[in-house]
């Protein structure tokens, strides 16, 4: 009998793929396949589900990403049902509120942008943020209709991350990445679109130390990142994630899947640290829709293309269509190829333009 996975993440498709390739039986929570993310808050719903699931497995290993942080309720349950891979749900919980580990950040040598749970002056640009927030929804420079929000002082200038894993208190740095917005896109300017991992710069070896200091302070397990940016020489904590982000992807592909195998299981894990010095980019962008639309496949046989809908599936407005894949010796290259596919697939459907 096939060892069970349960994964929870905004987009479940690629980790369930991976899972699989590994010889585990996989059962997906999210937001677009399986429709299912928002139905877990309802601890009936996420009992049942589980129960299904050990019916014929006795163990279930839960690996997560995204789409947890506003569900703290259903955290005991998931405990006490499936064995969680990564960092406890407690550990989610917490950094949620950048607040929470600007201590250990300070002490690690990082700092955050001015913040508070009060408004700012008003001749500081400010970004508005529900504590609960992942992916950069609902993140805006006005105000949202929406409960337990803090400011933070708007940093101009492209955001970063550094995606690292530990196990065992050995920290292994998997590398750095670049991350995309989409344009012009108001409703949510923020949002997740895509991300590539680049080369290093010197400012980045006293982040990858820094990262280490803060990481033993908190006690991080499994892959975890921390966006960042970089103003006036000066280095911003944006957002802590420790748990699978988007880029868990682009090592996982470097790694040729140990990243998930490591993950998968954490106590007998080992990644070994390979990628500092990148000889190779991976990159990747998510395609959101202007408008809603009836899905029709008009790229029928195109690998770089992942996460396709069903023909006929309906796709509302500001939503993802699919992911756009691409990976070269050269980030130039990669750069390149990512531009060109944009620009044919806003052709063909009615997409953002991205910000790479």
């Amino acid at each position: 009998m096939r060892k069970a996975v349960l994964i929870i993440n905004t987009h479940a498709e690629y980790l369930a793929t991976q899972a699989e390739k590994l010889g585990y039986k996989t059962f997906c929570i999210d937001s677009f396949n399986q429709n299912s993310l928002n139905k877990i808050a309802k601890l009936k719903f996420l009992k049942n589900f589980i129960k299904k699931i050990r019916k014929n497995h006795k163990l279930v290993k839960l690996i997560y990403g995204s789409g947890l942080e506003d569900k703290p309720d259903i955290y005991t349950t998931l405990h006490s049902e499936v064995d969680v891979q990564g960092n406890p749900l407690e550990v989610l919980e917490y950094c949620n509120d950048i607040l929470n580990v600007e201590k250990a950040l300070n002490i690690s040598g990082l700092q955050i942008p001015r913040t508070s749970f009060s408004p700012l002056p008003s001749n500081i640009k400010t970004v508005v943020k529900p504590i609960q927030s992942y992916g950069g929804l609902h993140v805006n420079f006005t105000k949202q209709n929406i409960e337990d929000i803090y400011y933070q002082e708007f940093i101009p200038g492209s955001t970063f991350s550094i995606s690292f894993f530990l196990n065992k208190n050995k920290f292994s740095l998997l590398g750095f990445n670049k991350l995309f917005t989409l344009k012009d896109y108001s409703t949510n300017p923020f949002i997740h679109a895509g991300a590539m991992n680049i080369k290093r710069i010197k400012i980045f070896d006293q982040i990858e130390k820094s990262t280490e200091i803060f990481s033993s302070l908190i006690g991080l397990q499994g892959y975890n990142s921390i966006d960042f940016k970089i103003y006036d020489n000066k280095v911003f904590v944006i957002d802590i994630n420790p748990r699978i982000t988007s880029t868990f992807k682009i090592y996982n592909e470097l790694l040729t899947n140990d990243l998930m195998k490591s993950q998968i299981n954490l106590k007998n894990s080992e990644i070994n640290n390979t990628y500092s010095y990148p000889k190779k980019f991976y990159g990747f962008v998510y395609m959101f829709s202007r408008e809603n639309f009836k899905f029709h496949n008009k790229i029928k046989g195109d690998s770089s293309i992942t996460n396709l809908p069903k023909e006929g599936e309906i796709i509302k407005k500001d939503n993802p269509i699919f992911t756009i894949n691409f990976s070269s010796n050269s980030p130039s290259t990669l750069v390149s190829s990512l531009r060109k596919k944009i620009s044919m697939t806003t052709k063909q459907y009615n997409c953002y333009d991205i910000d790479i």
